[in-house]
């Protein structure tokens, strides 16, 4: 655990900002209290004019061994006054309560220094293994962090994918790896007495330092990460809404947009959770927005991953209010879906990867779910792709089904599909598709028929000729084509770059239609 040997000063804050906010000048131990939790965990904050820092790890003399196991890179070490590493699960709480931006300050033997910033810096829970969310690079450095593709899963030499453990092995360590070993950045590394080592690199390294002159077995002297909370979003931003009064504590400190478009079209650029609430609706909730498919975001619906094994054999109640844990393995909710598609018009893509490798990704130009009085039901049209239409399909077309559950049944079959293939859809007929049903890994016809019995198992007839195959991964995610731009007054519209006189939509700010 992170110890302290400096007094926690004053009543506990939600980071260093709230501290620097009520007058304290100081930099040193604080005590921090996140959000709506009871735990309290120090930290170091670092006063500057202009704001607080707050630091989440720190390298400078190698008293502290940074060759740690999950539990321990989980609740933090070492000591906050020193060298320590605050905890992935403090830094998760943190970061999940507010927007914050990541510093990178390094530091070599001979005193040179350089720093690295990004944007925005959030990591998931352990649920997902702490995975990396990271916005863009500046700083008088290069980007280290490049290679991590982003969002990759923290890892240590006793906990993750087989390749990362290795890494973490190899590289005497715990950090966010990526498909290959050699990063870009390994702060965590052992600490070398000097800058230039032998042997494996696994020092404390930053590769662009590289690029001007310095060797590729070069240990930095000290590094130090730490965070600071971002401004509240400026009245005049077109593309996100002040926190909402139905939000309460939930929302406050975090931007909260109309969709996963106004998260794009605010500078967004990382993929990653953020809270969202679709015009004329009250609740905020949080979607995965996918900020990486093409020019536009797509909002995903539905993920499967059989590594995770969440159930999704469930009734009526849990499909209608969503279940699972974003972004690891989750359906939305068909209200959700529907607050998100009734007022526009939304495409679809589904893409899906068998346990064999063979892969298939195709979309709808047309997707639609109306709401709880229709029992949800499914507007579709339009298919493109290499994979045939499972959902088109001649005796088996989805268009105009209404959804079904084990404990509602809305297909045409003269049996519950939903029953049978364990997993809430719209049926029409119960043998072509399943993307919500059971994940069993299966070959072959004679196998698909021993192990799943009378049809149930995530499968798409489709994706080949012949039997089934049993599918592992399944993503669900939707788009905009097109939707009236609403603004909050003429003066919006044109800062969004609209230059012709005409008739627009105005909804002024807190004003929600009926």
């Amino acid at each position: 655990m992170v110890t302290a040997h400096v007094h926690s000063k004053g009543d506990t804050r939600l980071d260093s900002t709230n501290s620097y906010n009520q007058g304290q000048k100081d930099s040193g131990v604080y005590s921090i209290q996140s959000r709506d939790l009871d735990d309290v965990f120090s930290a170091w904050c670092e006063f500057e004019d202009g704001g607080a820092w707050t630091v989440i790890q720190r390298r400078q003399d190698g008293s502290v061994d940074f060759f740690r196991n999950w539990q321990e890179y989980k609740d933090g070490f070492g000591d906050v006054a020193g060298e320590y590493w605050l905890g992935n699960n403090n830094i998760y709480r943190l970061t999940n309560q507010a927007k914050y931006k990541l510093r990178i300050d390094l530091e070599d033997f001979n005193g040179r220094t350089f720093f690295a910033e990004y944007s925005h810096f959030r990591v998931e829970n352990e649920a997902d293994d702490y995975r990396l969310r990271l916005g863009n690079h500046s700083g008088n450095i290069g980007d280290g962090m490049t290679k991590l593709d982003r969002d990759q899963p923290f890892t240590t030499k006793d906990h993750g994918t087989l390749q990362g453990s290795h890494c973490a092995s190899v590289q005497k360590t715990g950090w966010w790896f990526g498909k290959v070993c050699l990063n870009w950045a390994n702060l965590n590394g052992m600490y070398k007495d000097s800058g230039e080592y032998t042997g494996e690199q696994n020092g404390i390294f930053w590769f662009p330092l590289r690029l001007i002159g310095y060797s590729k077995q070069h240990s930095l002297k000290k590094v130090t990460m730490k965070l600071r909370r971002l401004a509240e979003p400026l009245e005049t931003e077109p593309t996100t809404t002040p926190a909402p009064e139905e939000c309460k504590d939930l929302c406050n400190d975090t931007k909260l947009y109309e969709d996963c478009d106004a998260v794009k079209r605010s500078g967004e650029r990382g993929s990653g959770v953020f809270w969202i609430r679709p015009r004329n609706t009250v609740e905020p909730f949080p979607v995965f927005c996918d900020l990486q498919d093409g020019d536009a975001a797509w909002t995903v619906i539905q993920q499967r991953n059989h590594t995770v094994g969440e159930n999704f054999t469930r009734g009526w109640e849990d499909y209608k209010n969503g279940f699972g844990v974003i972004p690891r393995e989750y359906w939305l909710g068909n209200d959700k879906i529907h607050q998100l598609t009734k007022d526009g018009d939304f495409r679809i893509k589904i893409h899906v990867q068998a346990f064999n490798g063979l892969v298939g990704s195709y979309q709808y130009d047309n997707f639609r779910v109306a709401g709880e009085d229709e029992n949800y039901r499914l507007t579709l049209s339009g298919f493109t792709g290499k994979a045939g239409s499972c959902m088109e399909r001649a005796g088996a077309d989805l268009n105009g089904m209404a959804f079904s559950t084990m404990d509602r049944d809305n297909d045409k079959a003269s049996y519950s599909c939903a029953e049978r293939l364990k997993g809430g859809w719209w049926y029409k007929r119960c043998s072509l598709l399943i993307l919500n049903g059971i994940i069993k890994k299966y070959s072959g016809h004679d196998e698909y028929r021993e192990v799943t019995g009378r049809g149930e198992g995530l499968y798409n007839v489709c994706l080949q000729q012949g039997p089934p195959v049993s599918l592992g991964w399944v993503t669900i995610k939707i788009q905009a084509r097109q939707r009236p731009d609403v603004y909050r007054d003429c003066d919006h519209a044109r800062s969004d770059g609209k230059t012709a006189s005409g008739v627009y939509h105005i909804q002024p700010r807190g004003i929600r239609s009926n």
